[in-house]
């Protein structure tokens, strides 16, 4: 339970910055190629079939029951594995603000991708493959899972000098997003493009926020503010007119 009440406080680069920041992330190959993917996969009409071949054949998890318990353990897994490490990692020596700024970094990013993912699922209203709702694209998810692993990756980087553990740390956490993400095709929860989608959007907008946010080029735009209390989390943006 939390018993009290804390701030962190993080003031974000200008916008012209973050724009430019933003078109970075989005020529990153791990944001186009999965939507390039996406996008090649509905053109050619083969989400469904990929789809009805996965949930049939279930060729990793053995059954659609295994693959969804699957999905729930490696995304809380890798949730759980970014919330610690973004407390308790270690920091670089001689940066008493970069714990804090990771935390709200990591709050704000997990937060933005998780919101965005629910929007885009009341717009679009696409029916999953069992048909059981119309909350199939995005997958949430897959979104969960991915935008923990690249926090994940960037929390521990800061703290590893060795290029060997960072790639291991890397390839890690990115096989276990992309096997929850086909863990959700595979138990018929979501199609190809949705994941495929969810995979994009998360390295967009974690990238972005991790790039925009650890960095010391601050400027005088209003402060991010969280704020923690009995009630749970807020976020606040604190500026004078």
């Amino acid at each position: 339970m939390i018993t009290g009440c804390a701030q962190i406080g993080v003031t974000p680069p200008s916008m012209q910055r973050v724009i430019a920041i933003a078109r970075e992330s989005a020529r990153e190959p791990q944001t186009w190629v999965p939507l390039t993917a996406a996008a090649v996969i509905g053109v050619v009409g083969a989400d469904d079939n990929i789809s009805d071949w996965a949930s049939d054949h279930t060729p990793i998890f053995g059954s659609q029951n295994s693959a969804r318990d699957a999905s729930d353990d490696l995304k809380n897994g890798l949730i759980a594995s970014m919330a610690l490490s973004s407390i308790f990692a270690p920091t670089p020596t001689g940066e008493s603000g970069f714990r804090t700024r990771r935390v709200a970094t990591n709050a704000l990013a997990f937060g933005t991708v998780a919101g965005l993912v629910e929007g885009t699922k009341l717009t679009a209203q696409r029916d999953r493959p069992n048909d059981r709702d119309d909350q199939s694209f995005p997958s949430g998810h897959s979104s969960g899972a991915y935008s923990s692993a690249i926090l994940i990756e960037h929390n521990l980087n800061a703290s590893i000098d060795r290029p060997w553990l960072r790639k291991s740390i890397k390839i890690g956490t990115q096989i276990t997003a992309a096997a929850t993400a086909w863990a959700r095709v595979e138990a018929e929860e979501h199609f190809p493009v949705d994941v495929l989608f969810s995979a994009a959007l998360s390295n967009f907008v974690v990238k972005t926020f991790i790039k925009s946010m650890m960095t010391d080029d601050q400027s005088a735009l209003p402060a991010i503010a969280i704020e923690t209390s009995r009630q749970g989390f807020m976020v606040r943006l604190n500026h004078s007119f």
